[in-house]
């Protein structure tokens, strides 16, 4: 059985960009975990393999054997290949330089959903970076995470060359994030603010 809130915010990303986009198409899912987003995608026919450290893997394994899987840590490298779509929900902030995932990742697709919490701030060079307790680094990804504005991303995509549209759509909405929020400068991740990306080239 696959999560509600992720089934949900594939659910309106198939209708902003097409279920038929994802057809036939070699999809990469970073920061799979229990690879429920990518057996989403690959009910739409989607040729999924799904990327994480191999304890978050084990689980996505036992759920979708059908699936291909990619044991690696985003904080120190990326695979090589190409893939015609790369998603990356819910991942970059929880690693230590989430700037440097980007551009290790823009190389190997030309289509990106991209997804992130971000702090509640137009400026791109404010930063959160936090330490984790011993059980949530083993948990996720880094002993220290970094979390950015939405404002850094948009930042990052014009540097690398990319499109993007953002989706401020209140359908994404789940009990802890949102997406349909005005930035009021709080400086702060407080409400589950948190911002989706379709990026190109």
């Amino acid at each position: 059985m696959l999560s509600s809130t992720i089934i949900t915010r594939c659910k309106v990303i198939a209708d902003i960009l097409g279920k038929q986009t994802f057809r036939g198409k070699t999809l990469l899912e970073l920061g799979a975990r229990h690879g429920d987003c990518g057996a989403f995608f690959s009910r739409l026919g989607a040729k999924v393999t799904c990327l994480d450290r191999p304890k978050n893997l084990k689980k996505a394994k036992e759920k979708h054997p059908k699936l291909k899987f990619i044991e690696c840590d985003l904080n120190n490298e990326f695979p090589e290949g190409q893939w015609d779509i790369i998603t990356n929900m819910l991942t970059l902030h929880h690693l230590a330089d989430p700037e440097w995932a980007l551009w290790k990742m823009f190389p190997h697709s030309d289509l990106f959903i991209i997804e992130s919490r971000v702090i509640n701030s137009d400026d791109p060079h404010l930063f959160i970076q936090t330490t984790k307790t011993m059980k949530r680094q083993q948990e996720n990804y880094s002993p220290t995470k970094k979390a950015c504005t939405a404002a850094f991303f948009e930042s990052t995509f014009k540097d690398c060359g990319l499109q993007w549209e953002r989706h401020d759509d209140a359908r994404l909405n789940t009990p802890f994030l949102r997406y349909d929020w005005k930035v009021t400068e709080t400086k702060n991740m407080n409400r589950g603010t948190s911002r989706l990306w379709t990026v190109w080239r």
